[in-house]
């Protein structure tokens, strides 16, 4: 029997109780809008030996949201820009795989995707990075090779920001100050 035992929803199936799904020790997603600090939050929960999967390097890819099936990109006369935000998506099955790893006592999914509702139960919790607009602006500016630099990047960047359009619901981090900050408040809230 492992230290940790592995957690997951049961389920009653008549008399005996199933696990629906085995999970890891603990998982958590780190999700925001472009520019919030997901990156950069990641890199500081693993200089301090946390284990992380940076989910916009290792998992993203373009497909549609509720199959999962990859796509080459945007039917003729779609704006690109709005598509592609639309269609960046992480791959259940292997996030799943991921998360019923327990070979970590805790494991942080940093990121954004299109289709966390397929994926999002098997989270102890999830923490939405925020940031005010200025800080924002001030942030894409210094990425000329990251999403929200262009103009049209940065006018849809700034509307999803401001609408919380693709954003799931969690626990609201003011991620304007400090990187080690951010982290220790994410790490204070942990369970």
């Amino acid at each position: 029997m492992p230290a940790h035992p592995p957690h997951g929803k049961t389920l009653l199936t008549g008399s005996k109780p199933v696990i629906e799904a085995l999970m890891g020790i603990r998982n958590y997603l780190i999700e925001g809008s472009s520019g919030t600090g997901k990156t950069s939050v990641a890199s500081e929960l693993e200089r301090r030996g946390y284990h992380v999967v940076h989910g916009d390097r290792v998992l993203a890819y373009v497909g549609d949201p509720e199959t999962g099936r990859a796509l080459a990109g945007p039917p003729e006369g779609a704006d690109r820009i709005a598509w592609g935000y639309a269609h960046w998506i992480w791959p259940a099955e292997k996030v799943r795989a991921i998360a019923a790893d327990t070979t970590h006592p805790v494991t942080f999914f940093c990121g954004g995707s299109r289709n966390f509702h397929k994926f999002l139960h098997l989270f102890d919790k999830v923490f939405v990075l925020d940031i005010d607009v200025e800080t924002l602006n001030r942030r894409l500016d210094g990425r000329p090779n990251e999403p929200g630099f262009e103009p049209a990047e940065r006018a849809l960047v700034l509307r999803y920001h401001n609408t919380r359009e693709y954003l799931p619901a969690g626990i609201n981090i003011d991620a304007a100050g400090s990187v080690t900050g951010v982290v220790d408040d994410i790490l204070a809230q942990l369970t």
